[in-house]
């Protein structure tokens, strides 16, 4: 997306409205490239959207899967800064993805949300990042998001 292709389709709608092209290509490439990417991966359809609605609020690029499928097809597609993930999935375990991601060699930082605390430190010996627990309010999804450094304190 970023590149030539990005600068041909777009300095060519600058230019008709005879505005400074480069300057505000470079301020749109300088807020693509900051932009803080996200995945919330979770079986249940509310907990994604009622996770993705936050982050959207809070200015970030959200996605969201409902399985391990789903979730693999996303982070073949993009990359993510950050991926909150459920333990509990319909086709699979966050742990397999976890084990997936190493695979990859991904390097986003994992907030496990699960309601099986019991699996906490199993998760964080695997590499994530944070462990929360479910239910969980938008509160702590923001507490979280400040110990790894993604919102100031």
């Amino acid at each position: 997306m970023h590149g030539a292709c990005l600068e041909e389709n777009i300095l060519p709608f600058f230019y008709k409205r005879r505005i400074d092209a480069y300057k505000t290509f470079s301020a749109f490439k300088m807020n693509m490239d900051f932009m803080d990417r996200t995945l919330v991966v979770d079986d249940e359809l509310d907990t994604c959207l009622m996770v993705t609605r936050h982050l959207q609020k809070m200015e970030f690029e959200t996605d969201y899967a409902l399985t391990v499928k789903d979730a693999l097809s996303k982070m073949g597609k993009s990359i993510y800064d950050f991926i909150f993930l459920d333990l509990n999935l319909t086709d699979g375990s966050g742990f397999d993805l976890m084990e997936h991601m190493k695979e990859l060699n991904l390097s986003s930082k994992i907030i496990i949300i699960s309601a099986h605390d019991n699996e906490s430190a199993r998760a964080l010996s695997m590499g994530a990042d944070l462990f929360v627990n479910k239910p969980f309010t938008m509160k702590t999804i923001n507490e979280a998001l400040r110990t790894l450094n993604f919102l100031p304190n």
